[in-house]
């Protein structure tokens, strides 16, 4: 089984056209959407946002479904200005840092013979994508400062709060991983204070929302490029998954 873990909803949206779902269930606070492809039992889940959300998940995903293969996928903060609106972020290591950017734990580099197999067809179907190193904090970074203080201690090419989680639960599984970020904000690019209106699965709660941007007329400014770095991001995702499903992804490595 290949299992597809995400913090949201909306950014497994572009995978479900990939698979037949015959069914949904929650496994812990994770909801999941099992179904095939034209060759895999694929399972799609949505963890939660954060570190105890995407661990809990990961972990009991693990255990029930016993995968042979893990891929975080989601929007994050790009860290480069070569990277811009909706570009990919292919993880070939992956760290966890506080919001100084101090390192938490060691650094998990992604599976070798998968990471080498998604670089090669991307480049065959000339969709572009950026290697190096994703980071995981535990807030999000609002804006072009922080990301900056962010870039300059650890390096990275992306930011998020879940995938070094995810990978840490895998490995310890001896289960391969991969992780790939499409980019909702760049290096330049303020986000709203989401944590003012989402709840922890990453749904708005609409009164919160108004309010919040009655109050923060700024954070509704952005809204529109945000959205539209996350649909650009969105096609080449579910591109990416395309091949990592007909292509990419051919049995191996096996679960260790």
């Amino acid at each position: 089984m290949i299992v597809f873990i995400a913090a949201l909803r909306r950014e497994l949206t572009d995978l479900q056209s990939l698979i037949r779902i015959e069914r949904r269930e929650r496994i812990g606070r994770a909801i999941i959407s099992i179904g095939t492809s034209a060759r895999d039992q694929v399972a799609l889940v949505q963890s939660g946002i954060g570190r105890e959300r995407s661990e809990e998940a990961t972990r009991l995903v693990i255990e029930k479904l016993r995968p042979d293969v893990v891929v975080s996928i989601g929007l994050s903060g790009g860290l480069s200005q070569h990277v811009h609106g909706g570009d990919l972020i292919l993880g070939e290591r992956l760290r966890a840092c506080d919001a100084s950017g101090t390192t938490i734990g060691e650094p998990i580099a992604a599976e070798p013979s998968l990471y080498r197999e998604c670089v090669k067809a991307l480049e065959d179907e000339f969709i572009p994508v950026h290697h190096g190193e994703v980071v995981s904090v535990p807030e999000v970074m609002p804006g072009p400062a922080e990301k900056q203080r962010l870039a300059s201690a650890c390096g990275a090419k992306a930011v998020d709060m879940e995938s070094y989680w995810v990978a840490n639960e895998t490995r310890k599984a001896g289960v391969p991983f991969l992780v790939m970020r499409a980019a909702s904000d760049t290096m330049g690019e303020s986000l709203p204070d989401y944590e003012r209106f989402l709840d922890d699965m990453g749904e708005v709660r609409p009164l919160h929302a108004a309010w919040y941007f009655l109050t923060h007329p700024g954070g509704l400014a952005a809204t529109p490029g945000l959205a539209q770095n996350a649909r650009r991001g969105g096609r080449y995702m579910q591109a990416f998954g395309n091949l990592f499903l007909t292509k990419i992804y051919r049995g191996l490595p096996v679960r260790r």
